[in-house]
Parts: structure tokens; sequence; C-alpha cells
């Protein structure tokens, strides 16, 4: 949960992107934000470089920290702020040490207002990602004590600032009812807000609230929101994540069974042979189980008889009955 100057700069390709709001990126304030890191890491860059030739993990050079802390507190700079609580998170050499600086510097970032100007930009996505980190820091405990109603009122802070992975804990509040009133409705609004800038995460779990809810309805094949819930399986599925594994059957199913558009057995197939290779759980067994069916009933281009018995063996000496009942039924 630290904070990353990285992941800062890494955003920046975000706000020259397709973000509907005022602060949108020209050419020539892309050309400011570089100007600005080179201002930035100029301060720090020779203590930086003297103390990686010492061995040390700072991140600010001892000399300049000072400077630093000013450009946090007097000039007012909420990614100066998030320097110094990666510098602190680095140098500490045990467990714990240091969390209650980062938690402060943290939510120094986060309680700034954005600078106007060339620096406005900037200053919002800083304490987007700010806000985020002070949420983590409230919601785990960390550098002192938990209080889940800050927490989520920090990552709504974040969400407000268009930091997406923030608006993902927004929607696990309302979902998980942690910090607010349990509010399904608000966290799939906010999952889906979230998921639009391509955050797995979000994505995923706008797609089981979907799928779950049209599951308990009676007219599942047919729900308006099964479209929507496709095109985010597919977002899902094809980022690199912990939840890759889950999101590509959920793809695969909305593919093969023709919901929220039509069948599309040669994306089901990707989409469950990845799932069937990554996972020795139950959607792993089940995705195989299903490759095998396509490679037997589908397209003829797809059909391949020796591997479909191939994947139904193991499936069923995994002891997963339909593999076992497809074999019993032969091919």
């Amino acid at each position: 949960m630290k904070l990353r100057i990285a992941e800062l700069a890494g955003s920046i390709g975000k706000l020259s992107g397709s973000y509907k709001n005022p602060f949108i990126l020209n050419v020539h304030f892309k050309a400011f934000l570089f100007l600005f890191f080179v201002a930035v890491f100029g301060l720090i860059a020779s203590e930086t470089a003297q103390a990686q030739q010492r061995g040390s993990k700072e991140i600010v050079g001892a000399t300049k920290l000072k400077n630093v802390m000013g450009h946090c507190d007097i000039g007012n700079a909420p990614l100066a702020c998030i320097m110094i609580a990666d510098h602190y998170g680095a140098i500490a050499k045990s467990k714990g040490q240091y969390d209650d600086r980062r938690r402060d510097y943290t939510n120094r970032a986060c309680s700034k207002t954005p600078r106007s100007g060339d620096k406005l930009a900037m200053d919002r996505m800083s304490i987007g990602l700010a806000c985020r980190a002070l949420g983590e820091f409230l919601r785990n405990g960390i550098g002192g004590p938990k209080n889940m109603v800050t927490s989520t009122k920090m990552f709504q802070r974040s969400c407000d600032f268009e930091d997406m992975n923030g608006c993902a804990y927004v929607g696990e509040s309302y979902q998980m009812g942690r910090g607010v009133a349990k509010d399904e409705k608000k966290a799939l609004a906010v999952y889906k807000k979230s998921c639009r800038d391509a955050v797995p995460i979000s994505c995923y779990k706008s797609v089981r609230m979907i799928f779950w809810d049209a599951i308990k309805g009676q007219n599942a094949p047919h729900n308006q929101q099964f479209a929507l819930a496709r095109r985010q399986s597919d977002i899902a599925c094809n980022k690199k994540w912990s939840g890759q594994i889950s999101s590509c059957w959920y793809r695969g199913f909305f593919m093969m069974n023709a919901l929220g558009g039509p069948a599309n057995p040669a994306a089901a197939l990707k989409a469950y042979q990845f799932t069937c290779a990554n996972s020795q759980k139950e959607n792993g067994r089940n995705a195989c189980y299903n490759v095998a069916k396509i490679r037997l009933d589908g397209p003829q281009n797809l059909r391949d008889k020796a591997k479909a018995r191939t994947l139904l063996t193991a499936g069923c000496t995994a002891d997963y009955k339909p593999s076992c009942d497809r074999l019993k039924k032969g091919l």
C-alpha cells in the first residue's frame, strides 16, 4: 500500500486520453508536465543519486528533505507530500517504522486544494492518488487507528478527483457496507463508472453483480444489462490482474450462451481455455469441460475430439461429474 511516484507518472496518459472533463491535456500542457517533473525531480536528483551510490533506499536525500517539505507545506504541492511519504516508506528498516509519518504526509497531500493554472491537472491527479492511499491507511489501521467511516470518505474524495481505483474502493464500501450503509445499487453505479476507465476489478465486480441479479430474476437470458456485462467481462478478462482467471470464465459464459449478444464460440473457447489452464478450482474444471464441449459440438473449424477426450478424462479423474457423464455418453 505504498504510494508510488511511478504510478502517478504513469497516470499522465489517462489525462491525455478520453477524460470527459475540463482537464484534458493538450500538447502544450504535456510539455509543461514534462518540465514540471524535470523541475521537481531536479530538486532532489543530486542527493538521490548520491544516496543510491551509498546503497541507501531513501528517495529524498537528507539535505534536500527540508526543501521538499517546504514544497509540501508552504508551496502547497501535493506531489511533494507524496514524495515524502514514499521516502519514509523506503527508508524504513522494519515493518511499521515511520508508518505514522507516511500516514501524516499522505493526509497532507489528500487535504490539499488544487492550485490553479498549469498546476491544476497534476494537483488533481496527486490528490486523487493520495486520498486513495489514505483510505487504505485508515481502513487497515496503518500508522494510526482504523476508521472505516473516514476511510470511505477518503475513497470518495479520491473518486471525486477522478482516481478510478479510488472509485473501485467506494463501490466495494457500498457493496459490503463498510463505513456506509450497504447499498448495492450505488455500488453497481460506481463500479460501472470505474469500469469505463478500464479498472479491471470494477469491471469484474459489475459483471458479477449483473450476472447474479439476473440469475435471481425470471427473464435472465434477456436481461438488458447483459450487453454491458459482456463488454465489461472482455475488459476484465484481457487485463493481467489477480481476478483475470475468474473474469475469463464469465467472458466464456457470455460468449458461449449468447448473453448480451450473439454466440461467439471462438471467443468463448479462448476465454475458457485461459481459465481451464490456470485454475484448479471449480471454475477451472467447468471451463475445461466447456472447452471440451466446444471441441466436440462447436463449429467444425474448432472441433478436436482428441483434445476434448483429454480434457474430459482429466476432469473425470478430478471427480467433475459432468466430464464423467459426457465420457459415458460417448464422443
